[in-house]
Formats: C-alpha cells, structure tokens, sequence
C-alpha cells in the first residue's frame, strides 16, 4: 500500500516539474513538497482495517499451531486486555497504538490462550502472549 503511494507521488511529481514552465520552478517544487508531506501524512495515519488485522493474527496462530479449533476475539478498543493486564505496560508497545486479538481453544479441556498484538498503523506483530 505504502508502495503504490510512493509510486504516485513520484509519477506526479514527475509529471508536474516536466509540465512547469521555467519560471514557475520554485513555487512547483514548493508545492510539491508541501503536496507531497501532506499526502505521506496521510498515507502513514491509514489505519488497518479489523479483516486486514485479523488475518496478520490468524497467520500468526496457524504458525503456532492454534488452528482450526479455536475461538477468536477481536478485543474492540483493547478493554479485556486493560481489564486483565492493568498496570502492565510492556516496553514493546511503549508508543504504538496496537490492537489486540485472542485465542482460546474451542476444546475447554485443551486451556491456555494466545494473545497477537499487531500495530494498528504498521501491522507489524509487535508482541505474542502465549499462556498454558
């Protein structure tokens, strides 16, 4: 996604700074690089969607082994894991805004839970909590 942005933004300012007349360089280079900022802004503060997060989650759980017969919780707004982890902040999360997915077993018998926590604006995997 970052990709095509990229793309764009260079194919356009291609096209703007071959299109100027010379004596309108420096206010289009201005313009663009002030274009330009404004739509890496944006770009950057795109959010992954809940369907984009939880297939991060759910390849991280298939690699552990934790499918097919599983439960899935998409904890909207982290509130489960405020609740239960209140007053633990771990280092890895320190300034990302994150979202967090669970999973317990279907099987009650089995236990445990795996916790995938993915950045919201990076999708990275920023941390995995696996309990017994």
């Amino acid at each position: 996604m970052r990709f095509a942005v990229m793309v764009s933004l260079v194919a356009g300012m291609c096209f703007a700074v071959t299109s100027c007349e010379p004596g309108d360089r420096q206010a289009t280079r201005e313009g663009l690089n002030k274009s330009a900022l404004e739509q890496s802004a944006d770009a950057t503060k795109a959010q992954f969607s809940k369907e984009q997060i939880l297939a991060i989650t759910d390849a991280v759980a298939l690699e552990r082994g934790w499918f097919p017969q599983v439960r899935r919780t998409y904890d909207e707004g982290n509130a489960l894991w405020k609740r239960c982890y209140r007053g633990w902040h771990p280092p890895e999360l320190e300034g990302h805004d994150y979202q967090v997915v669970m999973y317990v077993h279907a099987e009650a018998i089995l236990g445990g839970g795996l916790e995938v926590i993915v950045g919201r604006y990076t999708g990275a995997v920023l941390m995995t909590i696996a309990r017994p």
